[in-house]
């Protein structure tokens, strides 16, 4: 046994989920154990929970950062220096913060995927988890499997039919998702550790863009260009990088 996996579950866990923590921990319960699906469900639980708190606060930074815009452009027309410095480290720190909340979400959000990866749980399990209504789950399912072929993975499944069940079910718009990221709290803490795993991977970021230019052959794609303190000073075409490359 891991006697620090040990010591952090007396330390922070209490009562039931305390006990079967250690009955995990110690090997007394199987993946197959009913008691075993019950934790899992319940740790699921409270990272949904943790993720759409992490979402509302990034939507609360966002607006502390739209408030110091505001100041900093106000202190750059009057020419002030000193305040002008003071709400770019304002605004710099709010990034910070930002960026770590992302890295926590995605965290949880890996953990989702490596518990659906095992099929520890059932698919009406994981729907009520995650709300997900049941008869439209096996609906798009069947799509799924007819378009993409049989995968064993259940995470495969629940990504392919969360947004579609989504827009059913609150009336939203059909190509985009048009709602507050913690409304479909676990589709896109599992999106953003993907997109974090593909921006870290050149291989796979390059075969991500091959693919969306295969599937969206007409639509232009964009960067940001950013001077040295990281301010968006223009937004180009992707053509115009791969020109100024060549000459």
């Amino acid at each position: 046994m891991n006697d620090d996996s040990i010591n952090y579950v007396l330390d922070n866990y209490k009562g039931v989920r305390r006990d079967r923590a250690l009955k995990i921990i110690s090997g007394q319960l199987k993946e197959t154990d009913l008691e075993f699906k019950q934790y899992v469900k319940n740790e699921l639980v409270r990272d949904r929970k943790t993720i759409i708190e992490q979402y509302k606060n990034i939507e609360g930074l966002h607006e502390v950062r739209k408030a110091c815009e505001r100041e900093y452009k106000y202190y750059e027309k009057i020419n002030d220096v000193v305040n002008k410095a003071e709400f770019q480290l304002n605004i710099s720190e709010v990034d910070k913060l930002a960026k770590e909340i992302l890295r926590i979400i995605a965290t949880l959000g890996e953990h989702f995927i490596d518990v659906l990866s095992l099929n520890i749980l059932e698919e009406h399990d994981v729907c009520q988890l995650l709300n997900i209504n049941w008869k439209i789950f096996k609906n798009n399912k069947q799509a799924y499997i007819k378009q993409f072929g049989e995968k064993d993975k259940l995470v495969y499944k629940v990504i392919s039919v969360m947004g579609p069940e989504y827009r059913y079910r609150k009336g939203r718009m059909k190509e985009i998702y048009d709602c507050p990221k913690y409304e479909m709290p676990v589709y896109w803490a599992m999106n953003e550790r993907i997109m974090q795993e593909v921006d870290n991977n050149k291989e796979l970021k390059k075969l991500a863009d091959e693919a969306f230019e295969k599937l969206f052959p007409d639509v232009k794609t964009y960067r940001v260009v950013k001077d040295l303190e990281g301010n968006v000073i223009k937004v180009v075409e992707e053509t115009e990088k791969s020109s100024s490359e060549s000459n």
